[in-house]
């Protein structure tokens, strides 16, 4: 029985407490109580304003009115009494309303022209009900208005420096939260990878044949990488020395090999690897030919006379690039091209081209002596 009134006296209490509720917010809300007459004047006057807006612009354009208007409405009892004569009953009427007492209106036209200002006039009568017994005034005036700077975009004071303060406070936070975030992660200046030129220059002096069998048994994509930094002529004969799928392979990541990401990376990995190469080379059968770069022009020509031309070509199959270029200055364009077309048709073995080399570095070695 006890838990029994627990639960009763519960279920009462929440409903008196919702009951509350719903009678509270009824009593709180503004149309539970009847307008006073201060808030009916301020309704009266913003109406009849756009009234008066909306009525005139058509005639001055949109923005070349200005009106104002003040009200003064007071609540009034009225008593009204019918009579029936069939059975001499008398019935009353009692109401309570609110009654316009006096209103004064001002109208402000964008303009010159004073002909036009009766006609206005008329219209703002007809308008608002205008009545000179019940105490009403009305001023319609016209006068140009004064231009509004354009950066203003036709806005109140109040209005600009509310925008001014939001604009500044959003700078200021800006500001602010770039400061914390340069500071919090400070930008770290990436360095370029730089090239161990020495090492590329010893790689590219490897035979096409001998460094495309290393090259192989890599990744494709650092093969590729150590092809796009060999000269143009020395990555094509390396290419060519490929087996096919591994070719097609490299093919298309040179293709593609400025796009590739961590570049640094891939030069990193691509000089291990050509050091591991290059432990297979000893450093004499490198160097053979280098020794023509010290030589000078002249020296060159004078070597050319006395090394015949199929010795030359077949020494030029396997040369490496750099050596190649010295002896193409010191030869006339028409016939580097018959050398190279005969190259082309006369392909040699690696063997038959070291040694046609032999023999243009030992006649080398017998100018010297000459000297």
């Amino acid at each position: 029985m006890k838990g029994k009134s627990i639960h009763v006296l519960s279920i009462v209490l929440i409903m008196g407490c919702l009951c509350a509720g719903i009678l509270g917010s009824v009593l709180l809300r503004p149309s539970f109580y009847p307008p006073s007459s201060f808030e009916l004047q301020e309704k009266y006057a913003a109406q009849l304003e756009n009234k008066l807006v909306n009525l005139l612009e058509p005639a001055t354009g949109i923005g070349n009115v200005r009106a104002s208007v003040q009200a003064e409405i007071r609540h009034q009892n009225t008593r009204q009494s019918s009579m029936n004569f069939k059975n001499g009953t008398r019935t009353t009427f009692h109401e309570k309303g609110p009654i316009l007492v006096a209103q004064s209106v001002s109208v402000l036209i964008n303009g010159k022209d004073k002909n036009k200002l009766s006609s206005y006039q008329n219209l703002v009568k007809g308008a608002v009900g205008f009545d000179v017994n019940r105490g009403d005034s009305l001023i319609v005036e016209m006068l140009p208005f004064a231009k509004v700077p354009l950066w203003t975009l036709g806005l109140t004071p109040l209005w600009l420096i509310r925008i001014a303060a939001v604009l500044l406070i959003l700078i200021t936070g800006g500001v602010f939260w770039l400061f914390y975030e340069r500071k919090r992660s400070p930008k770290k200046i990436k360095k370029s990878y730089i090239l161990d030129e020495h090492l590329w220059h010893q790689a590219e002096l490897i035979s096409p044949q001998q460094i495309a069998f290393f090259l192989q048994k890599i990744s494709p994509e650092i093969t590729a990488t150590i092809l796009h930094h060999f000269s143009s002529i020395k990555a094509i004969e390396v290419v060519e020395n490929f087996a096919s799928p591994y070719k097609d392979w490299v093919s298309m990541h040179l293709d593609y090999v400025e796009k590739l990401k961590n570049q640094d990376f891939l030069l990193k990995k691509a000089e291990e690897e050509l050091r591991e190469i290059l432990k297979n080379f000893p450093q004499d059968t490198l160097s053979t030919l280098n020794q023509f770069q010290s030589w000078s022009d002249k020296d060159i020509q004078n070597l050319l006379r006395y090394v015949s031309k199929n010795d030359f070509i077949r020494a030029l199959q396997r040369m490496p690039f750099s050596v190649r270029q010295i002896f193409e200055r010191n030869i006339p364009p028409t016939l580097w091209q018959e050398f190279i077309q005969k190259m082309q048709r006369m392909p040699c073995s690696e063997n038959e081209s070291l040694q046609a080399q032999e023999k243009m570095i030992s006649l080398a070695e017998l100018l010297k002596k000459a000297e």
